[in-house]
């Protein structure tokens, strides 16, 4: 098994009177990737870890996963030219019916994001529920719809899913590690 510390953000809003318990500041934000920099820490995304698990490429001891839950137009516009300056990767988890509505995150800078190489996309679910609070049968379908939207527009697997608010129990890692590697 891999082990790594995951640093969690959800959005990057330059207006100190918007920011709250799930926000930072793009300079904030600049600057944990300055101190992971200077400390010799490299980035990695999901894809990295499952390619260690099946031996085509090394971690070294000092990796760590960057995550956006939600998918918040922030991320193209904020997080994204960061990533580009820095070389910095990270992972975002989109909810699959928030995406290109107001504040989120448009198909065209998914696309875009994903092609640059920096950001890899996660399922968040297809509607941000409490997936420890769903029947087995809705809980499996909230993933499963994400996944197979993910992969439809991004044309390659989607590996990874992130719990809406950190909810899970047994019967959720299970159905997650049916669709997820």
């Amino acid at each position: 098994s891999v082990k790594l510390p995951v640093i969690m953000y959800h959005s990057l809003l330059k207006d100190e009177k918007l920011q709250n318990d799930y926000t930072v500041s793009p300079t904030l934000f600049e600057n944990d990737l300055k101190y992971l920099a200077e400390n010799g820490y490299t980035t990695v995304v999901v894809k990295d870890l499952t390619d260690y698990v099946y031996g085509k490429k090394s971690l070294s001891e000092k990796c760590i996963m960057l995550t956006f839950d939600d998918g918040y137009e922030d991320n193209y516009t904020e997080l994204f030219p960061i990533l580009q300056e820095s070389g910095a990767v990270a992972t975002v988890f989109l909810i699959q019916n928030c995406v290109g509505q107001k504040n989120y995150l448009s198909e065209e800078q998914i696309l875009q994001m994903q092609a640059s190489g920096l950001v890899r996309f996660g399922c968040h679910t297809a509607d941000h529920v409490d997936l420890a609070g769903q029947s087995a049968q809705e809980m499996k379908e909230q993933m499963q719809s994400c996944k197979r939207y993910l992969e439809a527009l991004l044309g390659e697997p989607c590996r990874s899913v992130a719990y809406p608010y950190g909810s899970y129990n047994e019967n959720v890692c299970r159905a997650a590690g049916e669709l997820f590697s």
